[in-house]
C-alpha cells in the first residue's frame, strides 16, 4: 500500500529528529572527549612537574647552562615512569628552551641509559644518548645552540593545556602539550613544557564515546521513532478502515460485486444518459433456483461458497456489462445496452448454460440453475424504480413456470402480479382471522363401508365468492412465510369441529413441509390439543414424501415427538415423486395413503395398477401399517380394493368434501342402519 503524504511527512520528521539527536550526541561526546583528554594530560603534566620539583637545584644549574648528565638520566627515567609523557622541555623565563628530552624519537636508544647506568664511560654514552635525544642542535657540553631558542606562543606564567595531532612518526597521532609554570615568591623561575602521548587513550575514549553516542542515538530513535511508528501504523489502519468502509458502502462484502445502492446509482446515471443518447438499456434480474434447499441441506458455509463461485462466473460472463450486483440473498442483477429482444434472449440462453455448470464445494458437486427476468428502458419503464419493478415481475413469471426459465416483461405479467397481491392479502387475512372454510371428506373402513374419520380440507373464497384452488394458495402461503401460523389455525379449527363428532371418528389433517422448519411444530400440536380437548389418538397428521428429503434428522426427531403424544402419522401420496421405500422403515408411519394416480387410466393400465396397489398393500401390512387408497371413483374400484384387503377408502364415489354443517348425515345414516339391523 502506498504511504500518503501525511505519513511521509511524519516519517521525514522522525528521520530528521533521529539524525539531529545522533549529531547532538556526537557533538556532545566529542566535547567530552576533548575535555577528558585535556584533564588527563593536565594530571600527567602536574604529576611529572611535582617529581621534577624535587630536583630544583639541579634544574637551576641546568638552566644556568651547566650540563648535568645525572639529571638527564633521571629525566629520561621519569619519562618512562609517569603516565604517557614522551617529551619534556625546560624553558627559561625569557622563553629559551634550555633543555629538551624526547623519548618518542629515541625508543631504541632509551635502553642505552639502562645498559650504561654503571658504565665508566657513561659520560660518553650519555653524551651520545642526550645528543640523540636533544637532536643535532644541542652541544654535548650542555650548552644550547642558539637555534634552540624559541619564542613561545603561550604565556609561560600560565598553566595551559593544548591538544595536537601528529603523523605517528615524529609525533604521536594524538598528544597534548602542558605548560606548567614554576614560581618562587610569585616570580617565574622556569616553565616546564610536557607532551603527553594520548593516542591509546584517544582511541579508548573515542570508542567508548562512539558506543555511548550510538546507544543514545538509538535510544532517541526509539523514544521518538516508536511513538511515531505507532502513530503512522494507527493512521494507516484508520486509512485502511476508511477505505474498507468506502468499499463496503459500494460493494457486497461476500462477492465483491456492486451492492444494491451502488447498482441503482449507476443504473440511474445510465438511464439518464440513455435518454439523451437514444440507446436502449436492458436490466437482467437473476435468482439462484433452490438456494434455500442448498443452504438447509448442506449448510450456510457451502451456500456462501456457492454464491462466491457463482458471482465469479457471473462476472466473467458479463464482463462487458456496466454493472453487476448482488441485490440480496441469492438475487443478482446486471445491465447493459441491447439493440433488440432477440439479442437479449440469445444472451440469456447462453448465460443460463454457463451459470448452470457443476460447482465443486467441499466434496459436493452442486448444480445451481437460475431463473432470469428482464425489462427494457425506456420501453417498459419510465424510471429506475419502475425498471427494477418490471424486471422483478418478469423474474417472478419465470420462476412460476418452473426452474431454469427466463421471461421478458410484458404488460400481462403486471396483471398477474396484481392478482397475486390480492391473493396474498386474502391469505393473510384468513390466517389472522380464521376466515377460511373447512370441508371434510370421509374415510371409509374397507369392507364395512362405514365412516371411520374425515380429512380436513381448507377452502378459500375470493372476493367474488369463488373457491381458490389449494394448489394455488398453499405455495403462496409458504412463500409468504406464514404457513406455520396458517397450519396451526387449520388444525385448531378442525380439532374444534372434531370434538362435535362421535368419539370413534378420527380427524386427518395435512401438514406442509414448511411447518417443520422452525422446530416449533410439536409445541403447536400440543397447544391445539390442550385448547380443544381433542384426544391425541383421534388425530392423524399426513405428510408428503417431499418432507422426507429435507433435513432428515430434524424431521425424524419431530415426527417421533409427535408420535409420542399418541398422534398417528400417515405418508400421503405414496409412490409419487421420490423413492418412498427407503423411508418407510426409518420414519414412524402408522399409515400409507396410495396416491389417486394409481386408480386412473384405461383398463390395461388399471390391471397393472392393481398389481402395484396389491404390492403396496402387502408391503404396508408387513410393516404393520394401515393402507388407505385415494381417488376411489367407481364401484368396481371399491370391489377391487376390498378384495386386496385395503384398510380404508377415500374418494368421490364414497363421499365428496362436505361443509362442517352437513357432516352429521354420515353418522345419522350410520345410526339408521344400526336401528334397521336391530329391528330385523
Amino acid at each position: 500500500m502506498k504511504i500518503n503524504w501525511k505519513s511521509k511527512k511524519l516519517y521525514l520528521a522522525v528521520g530528521v529528529t533521529a539524525i539531529a539527536a545522533i549529531a547532538a550526541c556526537i557533538y556532545a561526546m566529542s566535547t567530552i572527549l576533548n575535555h577528558m583528554l585535556l584533564e588527563d594530560a593536565r594530571a600527567d603534566g602536574v604529576a611529572w612537574a611535582d617529581n621534577a620539583a624535587t630536583q630544583t637545584h639541579q634544574i637551576e644549574r641546568l638552566l644556568e647552562s651547566e650540563a648535568n648528565f645525572s639529571l638527564t638520566e633521571r629525566i629520561l627515567r621519569q619519562l618512562r615512569d609517569v603516565g604517557n609523557i614522551y617529551s619534556v622541555q625546560f624553558i627559561s623565563p625569557t622563553g629559551e628552551v634550555r633543555f629538551e628530552a624526547n623519548q618518542f624519537h629515541a625508543e631504541e636508544t632509551a635502553g642505552l641509559v639502562a645498559d650504561h647506568e654503571h658504565d665508566d664511560h657513561w659520560t660518553e654514552g650519555g653524551t651520545q644518548f642526550v645528543e640523540a635525544l636533544v637532536g643535532p642542535h644541542m652541544h654535548v657540553d650542555g650548552t644550547f645552540h642558539q637555534n634552540l631558542v624559541h619564542t613561545l606562543s603561550v604565556d609561560l606564567a600560565s598553566h595551559t593545556v593544548r591538544l595536537g595531532t601528529g603523523d605517528g612518526h615524529r609525533e604521536p597521532l594524538h598528544f597534548a602539550e602542558v605548560n606548567h609554570p614554576v614560581l618562587k615568591d610569585g616570580i617565574l623561575q622556569y616553565a616546564l613544557r610536557v607532551r603527553v602521548d594520548q593516542t591509546e587513550r584517544f582511541i579508548l575514549f573515542q570508542t567508548a564515546i562512539w558506543e555511548i553516542s550510538l546507544l543514545l542515538g538509538a535510544t532517541a530513535l526509539f523514544v521518538v521513532g516508536v511513538p511515531a511508528y505507532l502513530s503512522v501504523r494507527s493512521r494507516k489502519e484508520a486509512d485502511l478502515a476508511d477505505q474498507r468502509a468506502h468499499y463496503l458502502a459500494k460493494h457486497d462484502s461476500m462477492t465483491g460485486l456492486d451492492n444494491r445502492n451502488n447498482f441503482l446509482t449507476k443504473l440511474e446515471y445510465s438511464c439518464n444518459n440513455s435518454q439523451r443518447g437514444g440507446e436502449k438499456l436492458a436490466l437482467i434480474a437473476i435468482d439462484v433456483d433452490g438456494f434455500k434447499e442448498i443452504n438447509d441441506g448442506y449448510g450456510h458455509d457451502v451456500g456462501d461458497e456457492l454464491l462466491v463461485q457463482f458471482s465469479a462466473q457471473l462476472k466473467y460472463e458479463c464482463e462487458d456489462f456496466r454493472s453487476i450486483a448482488r441485490i440480496g440473498g441469492d438475487e443478482f442483477a446486471c445491465y447493459t445496452r441491447f439493440d433488440d429482444e432477440a439479442e437479449m434472449r440469445d444472451f440469456i440462453d447462453n448465460l443460463q448454460k454457463a451459470l448452470s455448470h457443476p460447482y465443486e464445494i467441499k466434496d459436493h458437486n452442486l448444480i445451481a440453475t437460475v431463473s432470469v427476468g428482464a425489462a427494457f428502458y425506456p420501453t417498459d419503464a419510465k424510471d429506475v424504480t419502475d425498471l427494477m419493478k418490471k424486471a422483478d415481475i418478469a423474474l417472478y413469471a419465470a420462476k412460476t413456470d418452473g426452474r431454469n426459465g427466463h421471461a421478458i416483461f410484458d404488460q400481462a405479467m403486471e396483471q398477474d402480479i396484481a392478482d397475486r397481491r390480492v391473493l396474498e392479502a386474502l391469505i393473510r387475512h384468513a390466517t389472522q382471522h380464521h376466515s377460511f372454510d373447512l370441508y371434510f371428506q370421509p374415510l371409509y373402513c374397507g369392507r364395512r363401508h362405514e365412516p371411520c374419520g374425515f380429512e380436513a380440507l381448507m377452502r378459500l373464497q375470493d372476493q367474488s365468492g369463488q373457491f381458490v384452488s389449494p394448489e394455488k394458495f398453499i405455495p403462496i402461503a409458504e412463500e409468504m412465510g406464514i404457513m406455520e401460523e396458517l397450519g396451526e389455525a387449520i388444525l385448531q379449527k378442525a380439532a374444534t369441529a372434531a370434538m362435535k363428532w362421535p368419539s370413534h371418528l378420527r380427524l386427518a389433517v395435512n401438514l406442509s413441509a414448511v411447518q417443520f422448519e422452525s422446530g416449533s411444530l410439536i409445541e403447536r400440536v400440543k397447544a391445539v390439543l390442550a385448547r380443544t380437548g381433542l384426544p391425541a389418538d383421534r388425530l392423524e397428521l399426513e405428510i408428503t414424501e417431499s418432507l422426507l428429503m429435507q433435513n432428515t434428522k430434524r424431521n425424524l426427531r419431530q415426527l417421533n415427538e409427535i408420535k409420542a403424544l399418541g398422534v398417528s402419522i400417515a405418508m400421503d401420496d405414496f409412490g409419487t415423486g421420490y423413492s418412498s421405500l427407503g423411508y418407510l422403515w426409518q420414519f414412524p408411519f402408522d399409515k400409507i395413503k396410495i396416491d389417486r394416480s394409481f386408480l386412473g387410466g384405461d383398463e390395461n393400465s388399471n390391471e397393472k395398477a392393481m398389481q402395484v396397489i396389491s404390492t403396496i398393500i402387502a408391503l404396508g401390512h408387513s410393516l404393520e401399517m394401515h393402507v388407505t387408497a385415494e381417488g376411489v371413483e367407481t364401484e368396481s374400484q371399491v370391489a377391487m380394493l376390498n378384495k386386496l384387503e385395503c384398510d380404508q377408502l377415500q374418494g368421490f364415489y364414497l363421499g365428496r368434501p362436505t361443509p362442517e354443517a352437513e357432516l352429521s348425515k354420515y353418522w345419522d345414516d350410520e345410526e339408521q342402519d344400526k336401528s334397521a339391523l336391530e329391528a330385523v
